[in-house]
């Protein structure tokens, strides 16, 4: 048989008679053709290609620092500007509270000078208040730890003899810029005017961002989201909360200290200082936020409480004494839950001891428990 000759293709030489047919489709050998063709981008393209990449990446880098330590310094000078204002008094304040809370909490004997009371019932008058474990005097840090959880609670209520608002009277509210001038989002997550006495609890918590504790954080800082929080929780604080404690602050003529003991022995307080490495620009999350339905620091069963008032326009303590924070809550335990139980029982114990401490008084308008069950 003859040899069979392979149509020309138009754009291909034809082949040559006797040559052996290729192996596959022609495409494919052509894609190999092009493929064996291909030349690398020289060396010095791709050396240039990573010298523009590095540069373009130093320039952001070092106009984003730029930006930050800009943001930052801003924040800062305001700080600055509100301390010079409010801060000298405030930490003068806080300075004198903590070493009389240290005093007080080693204080041994009865100190009562019911002559002076008589003239001047502090009960009356607007003043600072402050309800703590003994555990938690051993330091400022476990002070100032500690104060950030003090509540108003039946005691103030059982003592003092001015009128305070309902707690929860007011509109729900999520934060105090939800509620109107004058007022704050209480822990009850409403809003409520500021009650008397003064919760000093309130003052540690809006007077933070003038701490150097705060200061170093922001100093440590290292992103415009983490600056950007840090602005927003200083311009709420300067613009709702400071101006109105530095208000009630400068009003308060006098300190009333409640230093809780165990309520039996072994036991053990809260009021611990903030956990190692906890960011002080946040709330502290080591413990969970107290209400008067909740556990807070006050023990629940009888213990022994320390009671100390001074006067702020001379500094002198008019009252340091030791009484038993006892009471028996009668019926309407039994369709309450636990915790719902032991806080009753603690706001009966903490009405007792107000009232113990008005008998040492001499108020003879003071109720007497009974002793015991009927």
């Amino acid at each position: 048989m003859g040899r069979s000759s392979e149509p020309p293709v138009a754009g291909r030489p034809p082949r040559a008679p006797g040559a052996l047919l290729g192996r596959g489709l022609p495409s494919i050998a052509e894609a190999r053709r092009a493929r064996a063709r291909f030349r690398w981008l020289p060396a010095r393209f791709w050396l240039w290609a990573a010298v523009i990449l590095a540069a373009s990446f130093v320039y952001w880098y070092k106009t984003e620092q730029d930006a930050v330590q800009s943001q930052r310094a801003a924040l800062l000078a305001k700080q600055r500007g509100l301390a010079r204002e409010v801060g000298a008094r405030w930490l003068a304040l806080r300075d004198k509270v903590e070493g009389w809370t240290a005093q007080c909490a080693v204080a041994s004997g009865d100190e009562l000078d019911r002559e002076t009371l008589r003239g001047w019932d502090f009960r009356k008058l607007p003043g600072i208040y402050l309800r703590l474990p003994l555990a938690a005097t051993r330091d400022t840090t476990s002070i100032r730890a500690a104060a950030e959880r003090s509540l108003h609670d039946a005691f103030t209520s059982c003592l003092l003899l001015v009128p305070n608002p309902s707690p929860v009277a007011g509109k729900e509210c999520t934060g105090t810029r939800d509620c109107e001038i004058g007022e704050f989002c209480n822990p009850f997550k409403h809003c409520a005017r500021y009650a008397q006495p003064h919760n000093l609890r309130l003052a540690y918590r809006t007077m933070k961002v003038l701490d150097t504790e705060w200061t170093a954080a922001v100093q440590q800082a290292d992103g415009k989201l983490a600056l950007r929080a840090a602005e927003a929780t200083f311009d709420d604080a300067a613009r709702y909360d400071i101006p109105k404690a530095n208000e009630l602050l400068q009003s308060a003529r006098y300190f009333l200290l409640v230093v809780d003991e165990p309520s039996s022995p072994g036991a053990t307080d809260a009021g611990a200082p903030r956990d190692e490495g906890e960011d002080p620009l946040a709330p502290p999350k080591h413990r969970p936020e107290p209400t008067w339905e909740s556990e807070s620091d006050v023990p629940a069963g009888p213990h022994w409480a320390r009671v100390c008032v001074w006067r702020l326009e001379d500094g002198r303590r008019l009252m340091a004494i030791r009484r038993e924070a006892a009471a028996e809550l009668v019926g309407g335990g039994g369709a309450l839950g636990e915790k719902q139980t032991r806080a009753q029982q603690r706001q009966a114990s903490s009405c007792a001891l107000a009232l113990a401490v008005r008998t040492a008084m001499g108020d003879a308008s003071a109720p007497v428990l009974p002793e015991g069950p009927p």
